[in-house]
């Protein structure tokens, strides 16, 4: 993650910090306005694009972490009065072959000198090519650190907006050390 943070240059590192401490999705990074910023209680508030329609639509309140929040600091006392906190990604589309989620892979990772290959969705090779790490890949950062810090799945849920723990558990990758700590608990016999 620091990696692609010092990679990246503007509104890019913004939405980058963003989606790894606050584990947000891309359009909710780029869109994020300063409405639903406050930095006096360090929490953002926002209604997740992807459940903002319909009966699944849930406000998520997430505390912010001090680096993204001495972050946000520095940008709201800069002059600009731009509504939203990435106002050069603002209103672009995150998918497509020249969408957001494509120049951060081909861009910004590729400044960062993290290597990306492409992968299929099932075992017998059909349904669409996707690649292995993207800019959604720091959502499941976000989620296996605080999986692997001993945070509850029901926090978890909480932070990332995930409706069931099954779809937490696609998010939870827990490190070989946190599983050897695990083992090391139980009682020598």
């Amino acid at each position: 993650v620091q990696m692609l943070i010092d990679a990246a240059e503007g509104d890019w590192k913004t939405a980058i910090m963003l989606s790894a401490y606050c584990g947000m999705r891309l359009g909710d990074c780029v869109n994020l306005k300063w409405s639903n910023v406050d930095l006096a209680e360090e929490e953002i508030t926002y209604v997740p694009e992807k459940t903002s329609r319909g009966k699944r639509r849930k406000e998520l309140q997430v505390p912010i972490h001090p680096k993204l929040v001495a972050h946000l600091n520095k940008l709201a006392s800069t002059d600009s009065t731009a509504p939203c906190l990435c106002p050069s990604l603002e209103g672009r589309t995150a998918g497509g072959r020249s969408g957001l989620s494509m120049e951060f892979i081909h861009v910004i990772m590729r400044k960062a000198g993290i290597a990306t290959e492409e992968g299929e969705r099932d075992a017998k090779g059909k349904g669409r090519k996707f690649n292995k790490l993207s800019f959604h890949s720091l959502r499941h950062t976000f989620n296996s650190e605080l999986a692997n810090a001993g945070v509850s799945q029901e926090l978890r849920r909480v932070l990332t907006g995930h409706a069931t723990n099954t779809m937490n558990d696609r998010y939870s990758h827990f490190e070989r050390e946190t599983l050897k700590a695990a083992v090391a608990k139980l009682p020598v016999q």
